[in-house]
């Protein structure tokens, strides 16, 4: 990955249904707080960057019956703390990715819930590529892999 010039696959359909399937709530919580973590990281949440992520996750007939209230609820909550905690927001968020570095397939969905985040406004910024790496450096995985 190159800041600048960041380039990379869209998570795959499957990727993004197995990370929802899984409803575990620490993987849950570190996909909301990467999520947070590059879509606030210019200190402003679009609304655009909510709405296009959720509209990217929720285009599988299998993830349907997931309880998608509770988990937009999560994902406000996680990003509204973020914005209003400042660096203790962001050191917490960082906490809960951190919790599932051990389990390669979590990694790999927290992972992709950044990148959506990254593209979810259309453009790529510099500061969500750094939180995009910090992400990376949360999980434990060198940013260069992904």
């Amino acid at each position: 990955m190159e800041f600048g010039t960041m380039q990379f696959n869209s998570p795959s359909q499957e990727l993004i249904e197995q990370s929802f399937q899984a409803n575990d709530d620490n993987l849950l919580a570190a996909m909301a707080a990467a999520f947070g973590l590059v879509a606030c990281s210019d200190a402003l949440l679009e609304h655009c960057e909510t709405t296009r992520f959720f509209e990217i996750i929720r285009t599988s007939e299998r993830l349907s019956n997931l309880p998608w209230k509770e988990i937009e609820t999560q994902f406000e909550n996680i990003t509204q703390e973020i914005l209003n905690s400042g660096h203790k927001g962001r050191e917490d968020a960082l906490a809960l990715v951190a919790k599932v570095k051990s389990n390669e397939t979590y990694r790999d969905s927290v992972i992709s819930c950044a990148q959506i985040a990254v593209i979810s406004n259309f453009r790529i910024q510099k500061v969500e590529e750094r939180a995009l790496k910090d992400v990376c450096e949360a999980l434990g995985i060198n940013s260069e892999e992904i």
